[in-house]
């Protein structure tokens, strides 16, 4: 798959999370907080990506 598909993938999956995060935890909230907690679900995504790739070319395991 190509990387903006991928990035468009994590954008919706974590947009779609954020929602249901924030309507469980949060019975009001702004929608500028909801895009806040998608972009930081977003972050995390590719910050998890970095680390397992980095582990992964390590050679020790």
């Amino acid at each position: 798959m190509s990387p903006l598909i991928i990035f468009f993938l994590r954008l919706l999956i974590s947009a779609g999370i954020a929602i249901l995060m924030s309507r469980f935890f949060f019975k009001t909230i702004a929608p500028v907080k909801i895009a806040l907690l998608a972009a930081v679900l977003l972050g995390l995504a590719y910050i998890h990506e970095y680390f397992r790739k980095r582990k992964e070319g390590d050679g020790n395991g």
